[in-house]
This record gives structure tokens, C-alpha cells and sequence, in this order.
């Protein structure tokens, strides 16, 4: 299940970004989720994020589309130039009462503001669904995603595609994700992917570059594990911004 809408400056914004993917949009975004949820429904923000100690797992992504952008060269160093007066952000989720919760506060929201910045939402409208019957998709990656490496059952770092264990590390998460939401254990000979159409790509988040892949990728599961994937996203840090996907073929 999932939705867009845009995000409308009052003109056009002039701003420089690390990367397509920086943590400044994607905090101002994930922090407008929070926010509208806290003003327009406490109850869903206290159980989503009501718990401080515990890093609670959401069953949500999201990715955005910035039109404007153009690659400049600061200090040496390559930059992006947003441009504009409008961002298009995409959400998705496997729980239709959460995303119902989440997109009605967003609509209810007066202000925000994003890059010291009053913006308004806008252009709100449900993407059409598409519907999983097999046990391989191809998925586009429409905002990176990371693994986590696991040691002890606990992330110490992130893997990059040509890390031995990045197939393994991908398969403990979505194995939780699966165990989590569907009530389910996804076997390990159950689940395989295909990355020759991925890239490597560094992103930076909270000023550290984060290994992450971008592309297309092929994943094989059973058809309800790859829905899951397909309305939550792939990897960690889905929540933030990371990991959404879209359907190529099936």
C-alpha cells in the first residue's frame, strides 16, 4: 500500500547537497512524518515512536523525487544544487490502518518546515498496487539500501555488495522482517538475489558515509516474503529513507 504527495516551497529553494540522497532531505521528510503524527494522532506517534530506549521497528519506507537537481563542483568536491520549488515523496507501507493514520495527519498538517523553510503538502493521491503471484521479482531500488553487518545478533557496520557475506546479512534482515510481520520463517534455501544490475553507492547520514546499493535487483522468495519487501523495503534504516522499491517485472 502506498501513497505520494508534494512538498510546495513558497519559491523557488536554493540549496547544496552531498549527495541525490542527503540526510538533510531525508531527516526534514522522515522528521515531517513524526510530526504530523504527533499533532494529528498521538496515539499511532506513541506507539510508533513513544518509545525512546527502544529502537522500534516501523513498517514503512519512503523515497522522493527532486526534479531539480544539477551535479556542481564546490571546493573541489562534487555537489548537488537543489533548484526548485517542489519535491514529489513516495510512501509505502504493509500496514493499511498505519499508512490510513499516517496519510490522514500529513493531510491535516497546517505548516512544516524544511530547510528553515514554511512548506506546504500538497497533491496528495494512492498508488496503484501491484500484485506478486511468483517467486522472483526484479525491483527497482528507488532510494539506496544498506545491510547491516551481524555479529552476536547485533549490527556492527554495514556491507558492501561485494562483501562475501552481503547475501547472508540481506537475508537476516528480511528472515526478521518476514518472522516480524507475516508470522513466518523464511528458510535460507528459499531466498537467493541477483545484484549484476546494482551499484555500490556511498551515502552520507549524520555526517558518516554509509556503504549502500542503488540499481536494480533481482530477488527470489516466496510471493508473500516479496510483497513484504515490496511495501516495507529492503535492508535497514528503511524508516529513514532507505530502501524502497518499486516493481520492474514478476
Amino acid at each position: 500500500m502506498r501513497f505520494s504527495f508534494g512538498i510546495r516551497f513558497p519559491d523557488s529553494h536554493q540549496t547544496c547537497l552531498d549527495d541525490p540522497y542527503s540526510s538533510g532531505l531525508r531527516n526534514g521528510i522522515a522528521s515531517l512524518f513524526k510530526e504530523a503524527l504527533q499533532k494529528q494522532n498521538p496515539e499511532l506517534y506513541s506507539e510508533c515512536y513513544g518509545n525512546q530506549s527502544q529502537n522500534t521497528v516501523k513498517p514503512f519506507t519512503f523515497s522522493y523525487y527532486a526534479p531539480h537537481l544539477k551535479q556542481i563542483r564546490i571546493d573541489q568536491r562534487n555537489q548537488f544544487q537543489f533548484n526548485g520549488n517542489t519535491l514529489q515523496v513516495h510512501y509505502s507501507s504493509s500496514d493499511y490502518g498505519f499508512l490510513v493514520g499516517q496519510y490522514n495527519s500529513l493531510r491535516h498538517l497546517k505548516e512544516y518546515s524544511l530547510f528553515q523553510k514554511p512548506v506546504r503538502l500538497g497533491h496528495f493521491y494512492l498508488r496503484n498496487q501491484k500484485t506478486i503471484h511468483h517467486n522472483e521479482v526484479l525491483f527497482k531500488i528507488l532510494s539506496p539500501f544498506i545491510v547491516r553487518k551481524i555479529e552476536n545478533q547485533q549490527g556492527v557496520g554495514y556491507l558492501k555488495m561485494d562483501d562475501p557475506q552481503f547475501e547472508d546479512g540481506l537475508y537476516f534482515q528480511i528472515r526478521n522482517y518476514s518472522q516480524r510481520y507475516l508470522n513466518k520463517d523464511l528458510k535460507r534455501g528459499d531466498f537467493a538475489i541477483d545484484i549484476r544490475k546494482c551499484k555500490p553507492l556511498i551515502v552520507i547520514h549524520y555526517g558518516h558515509g554509509i556503504d549502500c546499493t542503488t540499481g536494480m535487483i533481482g530477488v527470489k522468495a516466496p510471493p508473500d516474503v516479496l510483497k513484504l519487501i515490496y511495501d516495507i523495503g529492503l535492508g535497514s534504516r528503511r524508516s529513514q529513507g532507505f530502501g524502497m522499491v518499486e516493481v520492474v517485472s514478476c
